[in-house]
């Protein structure tokens, strides 16, 4: 009993082994501090906390002065650094600052995480206002509307109110070379709670396009200045202009090519985002797939009027769509036969003889790509006779001797259609017909004969006199 327990013990460690190990939760590598940005330390010698999710055994430290970017002081390792629980440890570290105070920055490198905090240490007489993140693209005017922009600044303790945001700019090209002179503007900052923002107003950015901001510097309320910062401007509410260069008749198949001419002059940046046209029967249909790309190609295949809109974009993000009209036309077919290959021309009479094989083949009409796979080929035999739908005609069509009037026509989907008539006339050989054909040659040959022979013995009965001298008889 106890070898069979063991038994289905082995058995189920064996299934376990076979199922797959569930992996337990990736940790994100993060160095967090116990305190926000913006934390004050009154006296020059201060702790610093935190909570790390990788191990610290590893670290480097700064401590910066955020207005001078001067560092302060500097270290391989934290003065404390103790697990807590599984990846995650809990440190400390203990600062001095000997000098009055500091607007600084407290930065713990890891090989693959690092963690900042910004303070304000000492006399508020060397705090500034910091960024602390600088802004990154570009404050987009696009429309008469003001726009609001978010600033990531930290102001000291009760000096974000009745602060601003000193603007040094120029009207400049997209790579933000400056066209004129440097001007400054002052702009006051609205706050809500910790957030920081400016509302920028177009008609102070006029005229439109680029501007570069060379330099733009928050100033708090007792007038304390943090670094600069560049950013960019970009005032464009004018769409961009396109034109459409195509033909405006084309024939069904037919490739139109279909040319756009963009531009803005504003922004200098246009780009095609959509190509399409739409067809007589509603359908649409988009037109090549790169925006870089000012010529497409469109191969009409149904008849009628053809809807070709074209939409462009410009750098702010403005759109304009314009549309061209194309007439399509369609080419009617081209009825043609042939006799067992020999081509049939409209009012030819043929004669077949009854019992031979022989084929009538319409496949050689013609008519354009779009329209050739759908030709309807309709025969008509003599007044009562109608076939539909097939291109080819052989002699079991016609069982009887006589003659057949036949006429071909062929449609295309557009109802355009074309028509060949010819007349077939089926006889019997009979015996004189054969006597015919073998006495007609013969006849010819003997012909030929006699006159051969007539022309021989003419020939002979000429005979060239001799010359004599006189007085001599002719011999």
């Amino acid at each position: 009993m106890m070898s069979q327990h063991r038994s289905i013990g082995l058995v189920c460690l064996l299934l376990l082994s076979c199922f797959p190990l569930v992996q337990a939760e990736t940790v994100v590598p993060s160095i967090s501090f116990d305190m926000d940005h913006g934390v004050v330390f009154e006296d020059d010698l201060f702790t610093i906390t935190g909570v790390s999710t990788v191990s610290l055994n590893d670290v480097t430290w700064e401590l910066v002065d955020v207005t001078s970017d001067v560092v302060l002081a500097s270290g391989s390792f934290l003065d404390q650094v103790t697990p807590d629980g599984e990846d995650t440890w809990t440190w400390s570290h203990n600062l001095t600052v000997s000098e009055p105070g500091c607007t600084c920055r407290f930065v713990v490198d890891h090989a693959v995480v690092s963690g900042d905090l910004l303070m304000f240490v000492g006399s508020p007489v060397t705090w500034t206002p910091v960024w602390l993140d600088e802004p990154e693209g570009r404050v987009l005017l696009n429309d008469e509307s003001n726009t609001t922009v978010v600033l990531d600044v930290v102001f000291p303790p009760q000096r974000a109110n009745g602060s601003t945001v000193e603007i040094q700019r120029c009207p400049a090209s997209p790579n933000q070379v400056c066209k004129s002179p440097l001007s400054t503007i002052t702009l006051p900052l609205q706050h809500d709670g910790s957030t920081s923002a400016v509302v920028f107003e177009p008609s102070q950015w006029s005229p439109e396009g680029h501007w570069a901001i060379t330099a733009m510097t928050v100033v708090d309320v007792v007038l304390s200045r943090s670094t600069p910062v560049v950013w960019q401007v970009l005032h464009d509410a004018t769409p961009p202009t396109v034109s459409i260069e195509a033909t405006d008749r084309a024939t069904e198949s037919d490739p139109v090519v279909i040319v756009v001419n963009a531009t803005d002059t504003t922004s200098e940046v246009v780009a095609v985002v959509d190509v399409r046209a739409t067809d007589p029967t509603g359908a649409v249909h988009i037109l090549g797939g790169q925006t870089t790309t000012t010529g497409f190609l469109l191969h009409p295949h149904v008849a009628g009027e053809w809807l070709v809109a074209v939409t462009v974009e410009d750098g702010a993000g403005l759109t304009k769509t314009i549309t061209h009209s194309l007439t399509v036309m369609n080419l009617p077919p081209e009825a043609n036969a042939r006799l067992n290959g020999a081509v049939i021309e409209s009012g030819d009479r043929l004669s077949v003889r009854a019992g031979d094989g022989f084929l009538i083949d319409s496949s050689a009409s013609k008519d354009t790509a779009n329209d050739l796979l759908n030709l309807n080929h309709v025969w008509w035999l003599d007044s009562d006779g109608r076939i539909s739908g097939v291109e080819t005609l052989t002699n079991d069509r016609f069982p009887e001797t006589g003659v057949y009037e036949v006429r071909l026509e062929v449609v295309d989907d557009d109802g355009a259609s074309d028509e060949l008539t010819f007349t077939l006339e089926v006889i019997e050989e009979d015996v004189a017909l054969r006597e015919a054909a073998v006495l007609g040659p013969l006849l010819l040959v003997l012909v030929g004969l006699g006159l051969a022979l007539l022309m021989y013995v003419r020939n002979r009965a000429q005979v060239a006199s001799i010359p004599t001298w006189p007085g001599e008889p002719d011999s």
